[in-house]
């Protein structure tokens, strides 16, 4: 299976509107659409790339684990043992922190804010591989369910600890992104300039809709919150793919730094809280270096890491990362 640079590249934008999102956690308008469309974007995304029967739910708990977990537990004690010392050295050491980053989800705050993500993903993918045989309608019942019960008692769902309970309703986005793949086309006018309203209603729709913050359980308005988080990945994806396509040439000279860059961003996601922890980087009004170190400083180490013995244990092995980019014509 050969990498897409379209998806490749939006993974980039959104790792970068994450940074952007915990950097500047307090906004609406603009950043709120940013909050509602960044995170379901990965949980679509594996729902979008998902080759049905490709491996067995043991191999699928294996590739996760090697992807996904190794990765959560080295960042984890990594982070850990910088977040005892430095409160050690203030003479105050936070035992409680600590323990609150080991629970994850709603429990933890900065340096541990990202943790939830990655638990979330992991079992979404392999709840996701226990169903594959299951008719896609099914499955598609059973995530606009868990959605819709998400949007008045998702609050309930956050205090799971490692957010096993936003597992369900997030494989709402997992599925819709099967199921858009199957169903419509990923490029070309129509289908581009049904994507370009898409994106306007929803930019005019957002006061109404509000927004949705997966981590705290926060879902916006039931199910329609969600919906509009699939049509913004949805509608970025095929703009993207009509806009590479348009300039082919271009394509092929950012796909393989677009694709170094997405494979070593899981480091990126569960370490850049870090970075603003240790910049002290506050709520409101942080300066845009602090952004800006946030993301280029743990996306750097991670692209030195990757050429490292450490790299199995920081970024983890992903099979995706070693194919080659898809050259357009």
């Amino acid at each position: 299976m050969r990498r897409v640079p379209s998806v490749d590249l939006l993974r980039v934008a959104v790792v970068l509107v994450i940074v952007y999102r915990h950097t500047y956690p307090v906004g609406d308008g603009v950043q709120s659409i940013l909050l509602t469309g960044s995170v379901p974007f990965f949980f679509f995304l594996t729902g979008w790339l998902w080759r049905p029967s490709k491996r067995s739910w043991r191999e699928e708990v294996s590739t996760r684990t090697k992807s996904l977990a190794y990765p959560y537990v080295s960042w984890l004690l990594l982070i850990a043992a910088v977040y005892a010392a430095g409160t050690a050295v203030t003479g105050s050491l936070d035992l409680s922190g600590i323990l609150n980053g080991f629970l994850g989800g709603t429990y933890a705050g900065r340096p541990f804010s990202t943790f939830w993500f990655i638990s979330v993903l992991f079992l979404v993918a392999t709840l996701g591989r226990a169903i594959d045989a299951w008719p896609l309608r099914l499955q598609a019942v059973i995530g606009i369910s868990a959605v819709c019960i998400a949007g008045f008692f998702g609050e309930q769902m956050a205090l799971v600890p490692l957010a096993f309970g936003l597992a369900l309703p997030c494989m709402f986005f997992m599925i819709a992104g099967r199921i858009l793949r199957r169903l419509l086309p990923e490029s070309g006018l129509p289908v581009s300039l049904a994507a370009v309203a898409l994106w306007l209603l929803i930019s005019i729709a957002a006061p109404w809709l509000g927004y949705m913050d997966i981590k705290n359980g926060e879902f916006g308005v039931p199910f329609f919150s969600a919906l509009s988080a699939v049509a913004m990945a949805w509608a970025s994806i095929v703009l993207l793919n009509t806009v590479l396509g348009l300039f082919p040439r271009l394509s092929n000279v950012i796909a393989p730094t677009a694709a170094r860059l997405t494979s070593v961003s899981i480091a990126v996601v569960l370490a850049h809280p870090l970075a603003l922890y240790l910049l002290r980087a506050p709520n409101q009004g942080a300066p845009l270096w602090a952004f800006l170190l946030a993301a280029v400083v743990p996306w750097a180490g991670a692209l030195l890491v990757a050429r490292s013995p450490l790299s199995t244990a920081l970024i983890g092995t992903r099979q995706r990362s070693r194919e080659k980019p898809l050259s357009l014509p």
